[in-house]
Parts: C-alpha cells; structure tokens; sequence
C-alpha cells in the first residue's frame, strides 16, 4: 500500500518534535550516564537534575522544534519562501524563549532583533560559532516545500536559497553544505516508499548533490562565507564505506553538537536502521540527543509517514494541538 505524500509530509513535520522531545531530557549525557538513569528511552522522561531542563514538563521540547516551526510560519504566511518572513519568525521565537539555543543562532537572531538584515546576521568574528547543528536541525520545512513547490527561480539552483537561509545564522560553508545535504536526505525520503528504500541511492543522492562544486560559492554571499577547515566529505566517506574499516567509529560516541560529527552520526544510525528502534538508538546512544533524535526522526517519519510513530508519542507532546494545526495548515496549503 502507498503511502500518501501528505502523510509522509506529517510524518516529517511530527518527526521533528518527537525526536526532539524524546531526547531533550537527556541532552548532553553520555550513553552510559543515559542506561544509569533510565535504562533505555523509549518514552518521555523527566529531566531530573538536568542542567537546562530541570523543571521541565513531560513530552516538552526544544529549538528543534521551536525553530523548525518558525520556519513552517513563514512558509505559511509568505506561501512562498521568503527570507524576510524567515527572518521575522526567528525574532518572534526569540521573544517566546531562547531555551535550548545554540549560541550561533542567539547572537545571530539577536542582531536582527537589533536592526540587522538577515545577510549580514550571521557574520562573526568569533571561531567557534557556525559549527553546530543549528540549520540543518530546522531545514525540514523547506526541504518539504521545495520538494513540493519548488523554490521560484530560473536560473539558480534552489540551494542558493537555502545557503542564505543556512547564513542567516550561521555564515560558515560548513554549515551550508550541512544544510544541503539533510535537505537532500529529507527529499530523498519523501520521494520513495519504505520497500523502496536503497542505501545506496541514498548515499548517492547526499553525495551527488552536497559537493557539486560551485553550490555555495554559486549563492555569491558578500563577503564569502567562512571557510572551516574540516571536511564533510571525509566524514561522508567514512559513513558511505569508503574506508570501512573506520566505519563503526561513527557507533561510538555520538559526542556535542558540532555538525560535521553529528550529521554523520544521524546517517550513519538511519542506514542501519529506519524504524522507530532506530530512533531510540540514536537517542540513547548520547550527545546531542534531541538534535539527533529529531534529525532522524525527520527522516523515518518523512519515509514512513505519521504511522511510524507511536501514538502515546503523539498524544504526548507539549502543545500538541497547536502543532497540530500548523502541520495541517501546512499540508493543505502546499500539498
């Protein structure tokens, strides 16, 4: 039986939340403290004694979904993919809280809170930002609108729309190829049934399409994004069996939030398995849990649609039937 493109779409969108709440109560704990405290997560926890999300209630969620769901406003507001509009939402979000919050993302958001435009926002002079998972965590909204829509524009790939977006926040090229791979990744899963499904495919899709040369340099930001020194595609490589002798290291620590170990990471656990075992693998296995939870569950929703998820994990989000009305706004406007 087929499953419907509007239901893969809600399997994605729901995707994001479930794997953020799931996770978020252990974010940051390694595999080992996680088995200490709760065996295994295969349900919504307290997150007693955490750090950042002591007093927090069941089923809660983070930036995740908080980010991913601005990203659904403007989409909705706009019917179309506007930066202006991205921009807006993500300084309303901030009004709400910045609970959870990568640092790159804050003091971006924070500058256009102050008047800057959303070309310029992301331009730091510090190092350490624009490293971390913060725009590919968010990108499922658009990956699902271009998929469905297609970004309007003639003579451009549409991955010159998402490097502005990925540079609104974090003005790296790191973070934008990041960016274009997991859209790539959330496509691919849209676009085929679960029987479908080829690892190889898969891995030629995310390949073929996140080192093109010329993507982002093709997006002509001013001044250039930041050159980092590390490598997807040597991570990728490792993933995709290149050096397969390596491969399992990708298992062994699922480490903070820096983007080129945790994307990896997610794929590395998707290939192996795309079912809601998966999901509590990779939420188990520690680091950035609620990142790599909703990443993944991005992908297995967008393959297998709402269905994949268990119902208790539905009901049991906070704020479930306002979610659930942005989602539904969401298939009906642009399906």
């Amino acid at each position: 039986m087929q499953i419907p493109i509007e239901d893969k779409i809600r399997g994605c969108l729901w995707g994001i939340v479930v794997g953020d709440a799931l996770g978020a109560p252990v974010e940051g704990y390694s595999a080992e403290k996680i088995a200490d405290i709760h065996t295994r997560v295969t349900e919504y926890k307290q997150p007693l004694g955490h750090k950042w999300f002591n007093d927090q209630p069941l089923g809660f969620w983070t930036d995740d979904t908080h980010l991913s769901f601005a990203v659904v406003k403007a989409l909705l507001e706009a019917n179309d993919f506007d930066m202006d509009a991205i921009a807006k939402y993500h300084t309303l979000a901030m009004a709400e809280s910045v609970e959870g919050w990568g640092y790159s993302t804050q003091e971006s958001i924070r500058k256009l809170k102050d008047g800057a435009h959303w070309s310029e926002s992301g331009i730091t002079d510090n190092p350490n930002r624009g490293t971390g998972n913060g725009v590919p965590m968010k990108i499922a909204p658009i990956a699902i609108w271009d998929f469905m829509v297609g970004i309007p524009n003639t003579s451009d790939p549409s991955y010159k729309k998402i490097v502005q977006f990925s540079a609104m926040s974090h003005y790296t090229d790191m973070s934008a190829y990041a960016a274009i791979a997991h859209t790539q990744a959330i496509q691919h899963c849209l676009a085929f049934q679960p029987e479908e499904f080829d690892e190889n495919a898969f891995i030629d899709e995310i390949v073929d399409h996140a080192y093109v040369e010329g993507f982002v340099e093709h997006a002509k930001l001013d001044p250039p994004l930041t050159k980092k020194e590390d490598s997807l595609r040597e991570r990728f490589n490792l993933l995709f069996g290149f050096e397969s002798d390596k491969k399992d290291r990708l298992f062994e620590s699922a480490s903070g939030c820096y983007v080129y170990h945790s994307l990896p990471f997610t794929y590395a656990h998707f290939l192996k398995d795309q079912t809601i075992e998966g999901l509590y693998n990779v939420v188990n296995a520690g680091g950035d849990t609620d990142t790599n939870g909703s990443m993944f569950a991005s992908m297995i929703g967008a393959l297998h649609g709402k269905s994949i998820f268990p119902t208790e994990l539905i009901d049991g989000v906070q704020k479930k039937e306002e979610l659930h009305e942005l989602i539904e706004r969401f298939v009906e406007q642009f399906v």
